[in-house]
Protein backbone atom coordinates (compact mmCIF):
# COMPACT_ATOMS: atom_id res chain seq x y z
CA UNK A 1 0.00 0.00 0.00
CA UNK A 2 2.87 2.57 -0.08
CA UNK A 3 3.49 2.10 -3.34
CA UNK A 4 0.05 3.11 -4.01
CA UNK A 5 -0.03 6.02 -1.51
CA UNK A 6 2.76 7.35 -2.98
CA UNK A 7 1.33 6.96 -6.74
CA UNK A 8 -2.28 8.85 -5.32
CA UNK A 9 0.10 11.50 -3.83
CA UNK A 10 0.19 13.36 -6.29
CA UNK A 11 -3.34 12.87 -8.09
CA UNK A 12 -5.63 13.06 -4.68
CA UNK A 13 -3.18 15.50 -2.93
CA UNK A 14 -1.89 14.95 0.30
CA UNK A 15 -3.93 16.69 2.94
CA UNK A 16 -7.46 14.90 1.61
CA UNK A 17 -5.47 11.51 1.65
CA UNK A 18 -4.28 11.69 4.98
CA UNK A 19 -7.18 12.87 5.95
CA UNK A 20 -9.26 9.93 4.73
CA UNK A 21 -6.74 7.89 5.87
CA UNK A 22 -7.09 8.92 9.60
CA UNK A 23 -10.70 7.87 9.69
CA UNK A 24 -10.20 4.94 7.95
CA UNK A 25 -7.66 4.03 10.52
CA UNK A 26 -9.70 5.18 13.57
CA UNK A 27 -12.85 3.01 11.76
CA UNK A 28 -10.89 0.07 11.51
CA UNK A 29 -9.48 0.40 15.34
CA UNK A 30 -13.01 0.50 16.15
CA UNK A 31 -14.09 -2.11 14.90
CA UNK A 32 -11.40 -3.97 15.99
CA UNK A 33 -11.89 -2.65 19.57
CA UNK A 34 -15.62 -3.69 19.44
CA UNK A 35 -14.47 -6.84 18.50
CA UNK A 36 -11.67 -7.29 21.07
CA UNK A 37 -14.12 -5.97 23.73
CA UNK A 38 -17.15 -8.41 23.01
CA UNK A 39 -15.05 -11.66 21.22
CA UNK A 40 -11.87 -11.63 22.99
CA UNK A 41 -11.46 -14.81 24.77
CA UNK A 42 -14.64 -16.74 23.68
CA UNK A 43 -14.28 -19.19 20.57
CA UNK A 44 -16.80 -17.31 18.46
CA UNK A 45 -14.87 -17.43 15.03
CA UNK A 46 -16.55 -14.93 13.39
CA UNK A 47 -16.51 -12.69 15.54
CA UNK A 48 -12.35 -13.29 15.90
CA UNK A 49 -12.19 -13.34 12.56
CA UNK A 50 -13.88 -9.76 12.28
CA UNK A 51 -10.85 -8.76 14.95
CA UNK A 52 -8.71 -9.91 12.10
CA UNK A 53 -10.25 -8.19 9.60
CA UNK A 54 -10.23 -5.09 11.18
CA UNK A 55 -6.30 -5.36 11.84
CA UNK A 56 -5.47 -6.02 7.96
CA UNK A 57 -8.10 -3.27 7.28
CA UNK A 58 -6.10 -0.58 9.51
CA UNK A 59 -2.73 -1.69 7.61
CA UNK A 60 -4.09 -0.91 4.74
CA UNK A 61 -5.94 2.45 5.21
CA UNK A 62 -2.28 3.43 7.16
CA UNK A 63 -0.10 2.15 4.33
CA UNK A 64 -2.37 3.51 1.55
CA UNK A 65 -2.71 6.91 3.11
CA UNK A 66 -0.34 7.86 6.16
CA UNK A 67 3.33 6.16 5.47
CA UNK A 68 4.84 7.50 2.28
CA UNK A 69 2.75 11.09 2.98
CA UNK A 70 3.63 11.98 5.89
CA UNK A 71 7.34 11.65 4.85
CA UNK A 72 6.28 13.88 1.58
CA UNK A 73 4.34 16.22 3.71
CA UNK A 74 7.12 16.51 6.37
CA UNK A 75 9.87 17.57 3.82
CA UNK A 76 8.08 19.82 1.73
CA UNK A 77 6.73 21.89 4.60
CA UNK A 78 9.90 23.06 6.20
CA UNK A 79 11.83 25.84 4.46
CA UNK A 80 15.37 25.19 2.08
CA UNK A 81 17.51 25.88 5.00
CA UNK A 82 16.33 23.79 7.57
CA UNK A 83 14.35 20.98 5.42
CA UNK A 84 16.58 18.53 6.51
CA UNK A 85 16.55 19.22 10.04
CA UNK A 86 12.76 19.90 10.25
CA UNK A 87 11.98 16.42 8.31
CA UNK A 88 14.58 14.68 10.48
CA UNK A 89 12.95 16.17 13.73
CA UNK A 90 9.19 14.91 12.27
CA UNK A 91 10.35 11.73 11.79
CA UNK A 92 12.56 11.35 15.24
CA UNK A 93 8.90 12.53 16.75
CA UNK A 94 6.87 9.76 14.76
CA UNK A 95 9.14 6.92 16.46
CA UNK A 96 9.16 8.41 19.67
CA UNK A 97 5.24 8.20 19.95
CA UNK A 98 5.70 5.23 18.67
CA UNK A 99 7.79 4.34 21.45
CA UNK A 100 5.94 5.79 23.66
CA UNK A 101 2.29 3.93 23.06
CA UNK A 102 4.18 0.31 22.44
CA UNK A 103 5.90 0.97 25.88
CA UNK A 104 2.50 2.09 27.55
CA UNK A 105 0.94 -0.77 25.92
CA UNK A 106 1.44 -3.63 28.82
CA UNK A 107 1.06 -1.79 32.07
CA UNK A 108 -2.64 -0.34 29.75
CA UNK A 109 -3.70 -3.63 28.98
CA UNK A 110 -3.25 -5.12 32.16
CA UNK A 111 -4.99 -2.20 33.96
CA UNK A 112 -7.66 -1.15 31.35
CA UNK A 113 -7.82 -3.52 28.83
CA UNK A 114 -9.27 -3.33 25.58
CA UNK A 115 -10.45 0.47 26.50
CA UNK A 116 -6.20 1.38 25.41
CA UNK A 117 -7.59 1.27 22.15
CA UNK A 118 -9.59 4.47 22.12
CA UNK A 119 -6.48 6.10 22.17
CA UNK A 120 -6.12 5.21 18.60
CA UNK A 121 -9.61 5.59 17.74
CA UNK A 122 -9.84 9.45 19.45
CA UNK A 123 -6.27 10.58 18.27
CA UNK A 124 -6.77 10.04 14.20
CA UNK A 125 -9.94 11.56 14.12
CA UNK A 126 -8.24 14.88 16.07
CA UNK A 127 -5.31 14.41 13.50
CA UNK A 128 -7.85 14.33 10.40
CA UNK A 129 -10.02 17.83 12.14
CA UNK A 130 -7.26 19.69 12.44
CA UNK A 131 -5.38 18.72 8.99
CA UNK A 132 -9.01 19.47 7.21
CA UNK A 133 -9.32 22.72 8.92
CA UNK A 134 -5.66 23.79 9.01
CA UNK A 135 -2.86 22.38 6.89
CA UNK A 136 -2.53 23.87 3.32
CA UNK A 137 -2.24 21.47 0.25
CA UNK A 138 0.64 20.98 -1.22
CA UNK A 139 -0.22 18.97 -4.22
CA UNK A 140 1.82 20.08 -7.64
CA UNK A 141 2.96 23.34 -6.23
CA UNK A 142 6.79 23.80 -5.99
CA UNK A 143 8.74 24.62 -3.23
CA UNK A 144 8.81 28.39 -3.45
CA UNK A 145 5.28 27.92 -3.69
CA UNK A 146 4.78 25.78 -0.68
CA UNK A 147 7.10 28.45 1.28
CA UNK A 148 4.79 31.01 0.70
CA UNK A 149 1.85 29.16 2.06
CA UNK A 150 4.02 28.81 5.10
CA UNK A 151 4.67 32.70 5.34
CA UNK A 152 8.26 32.62 3.70
CA UNK A 153 9.28 35.58 1.32
CA UNK A 154 9.09 34.21 -2.24
CA UNK A 155 10.53 36.61 -5.39
CA UNK A 156 8.30 35.28 -7.50
CA UNK A 157 5.06 33.62 -6.82
CA UNK A 158 3.32 32.05 -9.61
CA UNK A 159 0.58 30.73 -7.29
CA UNK A 160 -1.40 33.70 -8.14
CA UNK A 161 -0.27 34.16 -11.90
CA UNK A 162 -2.31 33.04 -14.85
CA UNK A 163 -0.96 31.04 -18.01
CA UNK A 164 -0.49 34.32 -19.57
CA UNK A 165 1.27 36.30 -17.04
CA UNK A 166 3.90 32.99 -16.79
CA UNK A 167 4.50 33.04 -20.49
CA UNK A 168 4.98 36.76 -20.35
CA UNK A 169 7.48 35.87 -17.30
CA UNK A 170 9.15 32.74 -19.12
CA UNK A 171 9.72 35.51 -22.61
CA UNK A 172 11.15 38.16 -20.16
CA UNK A 173 13.53 35.33 -18.31
CA UNK A 174 14.28 34.14 -21.29
CA UNK A 175 15.13 37.37 -23.07
CA UNK A 176 17.50 38.40 -19.85
CA UNK A 177 19.33 34.83 -20.41
CA UNK A 178 19.45 36.35 -23.96
CA UNK A 179 20.99 39.87 -22.91
CA UNK A 180 22.89 38.45 -20.17
CA UNK A 181 24.89 36.54 -22.39
CA UNK A 182 25.44 39.26 -25.02
CA UNK A 183 26.89 41.49 -21.97
CA UNK A 184 29.20 38.52 -20.96
CA UNK A 185 30.51 38.11 -24.85
CA UNK A 186 30.97 41.85 -24.81
CA UNK A 187 33.18 42.05 -22.02
CA UNK A 188 35.39 38.92 -23.23
CA UNK A 189 35.61 40.72 -26.69
CA UNK A 190 37.02 43.61 -24.25
CA UNK A 191 39.28 41.85 -22.19
CA UNK A 192 41.05 40.49 -25.40
CA UNK A 193 41.65 43.80 -26.69
CA UNK A 194 43.33 44.80 -23.40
Amino acid sequence: MNFMNSLWLDKIGRIPIMVIGQIGCAVSVAGFTGCVATYSGTDNKIGNGFGVFFLYLFVTFFGGSMDASSYVYAGELFPTSIRAQGAGFSISALFCFSLIYTMCAPVAFHTIGWKYYIIFIVMPLFGATLMYLFYPETKGLSLEEIGAKFGDDVAVDLTHMDEEERRKLDKGLAMGLEVERLENEDTDVEKSRI
